[in-house]
């Protein structure tokens, strides 16, 4: 049976643009496009514009603040406030007076609810459309969202995740779990978050009282009150107000921490691996190099050659493998990007995120096919 693609999007953002092209590449005609904006005037209410037999691409809704406040919206409206998420921090009537501010991280529980609603609306009409078939099923990309509930996922698995601490409340909590768990350093990152958006790698030295902490977080004050925003250059805090400042804020809002393992490296480098895995197998990989302890792309880091980081062939084969493991956690998704951390010294790998809309590698080729066009190809093999 011939299908047609159905992307869930924003219409302006390049990866609908992308996933169109390779459509088109392959002969294909272009998908229909419902925006996320659409569905919010709506309210919801979308099985209307679902065609049957349809194949539903969802795509990610960040980079338009109309949808980001829509989805904030959501979250506040919803006043399902949950345990693991943290507590809500804006009134709906405050949501009114939102403007776009460059950067900055807006309410990011209230959000996550909202997300939530967002999809699981979307995942609705599969009761009242005949026929569709979903890329990626959008309760597993709320799963990959949670980083808490992803990890443990992973680790009940036996996929290798660094080692968890418990869930902390802030600052002064965050020091005891770690003393509680002999561990010196730490990464501490928003529950939720994507891009490097709220991660903090932090290290404390008991003896000295040294601390640091190095964080894609800025921090700004609006009218007396403080605000953070996203950073493209690492900050690095020594002082203890702020340290504590941005640590209090995350853990308010739910945290994900986990122990500090160090990247293995290369000329002064520090790496990981971006795996793309399609069809439960690894595809298109991109080594990030980065000085600091993150490695995301968008923040300036390098794009390395996997030929040239020292590994052994077995040991690049191993890094694969687990990401096919943990790709298989999400038996009804058809792709994900995973982060693959390598270990300094043993060279052990670490799976230290799933991401749902983790396809976005421009000019990064296996087989000869972009990372959308490879998705389009083996998806139509099933179908």
């Amino acid at each position: 049976m011939k299908r047609d693609y159905i992307i869930i999007g924003n219409p302006e953002n390049r990866r609908v643009e992308f996933f169109q092209r390779a459509l088109v590449g392959q002969g294909m005609k272009p998908a229909k496009v419902l925006s996320y904006e659409e569905i919010f005037k709506r309210k919801l209410e979308i099985g209307g514009l679902i065609d049957t037999n349809s194949i539903v691409r969802i795509e990610s809704p960040g980079e338009n603040f109309n949808v980001e406040r829509g989805i904030i919206a959501l979250g506040c409206e919803s006043g399902d406030i949950r345990e693991d998420v943290g507590e809500g921090d804006i009134r709906a009537g405050d949501l009114r007076k939102l403007e776009y501010e460059k950067g900055r991280i807006l309410y990011p529980s209230c959000w996550y609810l909202g997300f939530t609603r967002l999809q699981e609306a979307i995942w609705k009409v599969s009761s009242k459309v005949q026929g569709l078939r979903w890329m990626n099923y959008p309760p597993e990309i709320l799963t990959m969202f949670n980083k808490p509930v992803c990890q443990q996922l992973l680790d009940s698995k036996l996929v290798p995740v660094p080692r968890r601490l418990g869930k902390v409340t802030g600052y002064e909590d965050l020091r005891n779990e770690m003393e509680c768990h002999s561990v010196k350093r730490v990464f501490v990152k928003l529950f939720m978050s994507s891009s490097a958006s709220g991660v903090c790698a932090y290290q404390f030295e008991s003896k000295s009282g040294r601390e640091l902490l190095s964080s894609t977080i800025e921090i700004g004050q609006i009218e007396g009150q403080l605000a953070f925003y996203n950073s493209l250059k690492i900050k690095r805090y020594t002082e203890k107000s702020k340290i504590k400042a941005v640590l209090d804020w995350i853990c308010s809002q739910g945290a994900q921490v986990e122990a500090w393992i160090p990247k293995a490296g290369i000329d002064g480098y520090a790496f990981d691996l971006r795996v793309l895995v399609v069809g439960k197998k690894a595809a298109h990989i991109v080594p990030r190099l980065s000085k600091s302890p993150m490695t995301n792309l968008h923040l300036g880091n390098k794009r390395g050659d996997i030929n040239l980081l020292g590994l052994t062939k077995r040991e690049i084969e191993e890094a694969l493998a687990q990401a096919e493991k943990a790709s298989a956690v999400f038996p009804n998704s058809h792709y994900m990007g995973i982060d693959v951390l390598i270990a300094s010294g043993s060279h052990k790998p670490y799976i230290i995120d799933v991401n749902a809309f983790g396809d976005l590698l421009p000019g990064i080729v296996y087989n000869g096919m972009d990372t959308y066009t490879y998705e389009i190809a083996k998806f139509n093999c099933k179908t």
